[in-house]
């Protein structure tokens, strides 16, 4: 039984399929039958890695594939305070928004990702949003009918995104802004219907971006920017429909690239600048309709760069500047609209401000010139 049963088996080896040569012995006709099974193995393994192979590359291609972002635009009507990323996600394909879009304390927000929308009717409110880093996600924006506020965003370095924005209808407010570096993402905005605010941002270095800035209708405040140094770029400013407001920024040293401002609609105020030492780059500026008020600037040496000022439509006040000792740049003032006070410049010689006041015609009842240095 046995024997019969090995007889059988040595058959049945023997009568495999033809793809495997004979041999000697039994021995290595089973052996060489596996090793060319096991290399056809290895064939249709390299085959499968040759397919995953042409898989990848066809997903590849479909990456490299630009999405159309912007396939469904419409016009979305009314008021959108976003409260959520899916929120968000309803309003990603408008081209236009009829009223306002608020994003106000989202600590989920890193990014407002509305890459079609390019104009917004109503305000446009950024505020309080701990993790929010970037404007990016607003790269089609060109038109926001009324108020633009960036307030107390603390992530963002630089506003990198808007730079299409060309107009803003109402005033645009940057403050509180804990490690905004600059204005980059603002450089193509060249006119706004209200003013501009710039306050409070303790780590703004430069506000270049705002180089294509032609006119202001309302009041331009720099206030109380701790790092900010300089106003040098030659900026396209030509008009300011209110008042001009350069208060409290500790560090800033120089103010010379206002060379095309030559109009202030209402105040004139340079105030507690403590490292300001001169008023230069505002030599074209001839007509300011409000006050004028030069206060408290403990560097502030000369004011040579207003000498083209012609008029003032209301108060004149320069005092409390310790280190000022001449004021030639103003001898082509020819009219001051009310009274004059030049008052506590310890240094400028009381003899200069006579002469001043003498050669200026001014319609307030009085003039006031005490505390300055009456030894010269």
């Amino acid at each position: 039984m046995s024997l019969l049963l090995l007889l059988s088996t040595s058959c049945l080896f023997f009568t495999t399929p033809d793809k495997v040569e004979p041999a000697n012995s039994d021995g290595p006709v089973l052996v060489e039958a596996d090793t060319d099974t096991d290399t056809d193995t290895d064939t249709d393994t390299d085959t499968d890695a040759d397919t995953d192979t042409d898989t990848d590359t066809d997903t590849d291609t479909d990456t490299d594939t630009e999405p159309l972002e912007c396939s469904h635009v419409t016009t979305c009507f009314g008021d959108y305070t976003v409260i959520s990323a899916e929120m968000l996600s309803e309003i990603d394909q408008c081209s236009w928004i009829t009223g306002d879009v608020i994003l106000e304390g989202q600590e989920w927000l890193t990014d407002i990702a509305l890459p079609c929308l390019q104009g917004i009717d109503g305000d446009l409110g950024i505020r309080y949003n701990e993790s929010l880093t970037t404007l990016g996600g607003l790269s089609a924006l060109k038109f926001v009918g009324e108020d633009f506020s960036l307030w107390w965003n603390y992530g963002i370095v630089t506003p990198n995104g808007p730079d299409q924005l060309t107009f803003v209808g109402g005033d645009i407010t940057i403050g509180e802004n804990a490690v905004l570096a600059d204005l980059n993402g603002f450089s193509g905005l060249t006119r706004i219907g209200g003013g501009i605010s710039i306050r409070f941002n303790p780590s703004l270095e430069e506000i270049d971006g705002l180089a294509q800035l032609e006119s202001v209708g309302g009041d331009l405040s720099i206030w109380s920017n701790a790092s900010l140094e300089t106003l040098t770029e030659t900026y396209a400013l030509t008009t300011i429909g209110g008042t001009l407001t350069i208060q409290e920024n500790v560090a800033l040293s120089d103010l010379s690239g206002w060379n095309a401002l030559q109009f202030i609609g209402g105040d004139f105020n340079v105030r507690y600048n403590s490292q300001l030492p001169s008023i230069d780059g505002l030599n074209s500026l001839s007509h300011i309709d409000g006050s004028f008020e030069i206060w408290d600037n403990s560097s502030l040496t000369e004011i040579d760069g207003l000498s083209q000022l012609q008029t003032v439509g209301s108060n004149f006040t320069i005092r409390d500047n310790s280190s000022l000792s001449q004021i030639q740049g103003l001898n082509a003032v020819e009219y001051i609209d009310d009274g004059i006070r030049i008052e506590n410049n310890t240094t400028l010689c009381q003899s200069d401000i006579n002469d001043f006041v003498n050669g200026v015609l001014f319609g307030g009842s009085n003039d006031s010139t005490y505390g300055n240095n009456g030894g010269c």
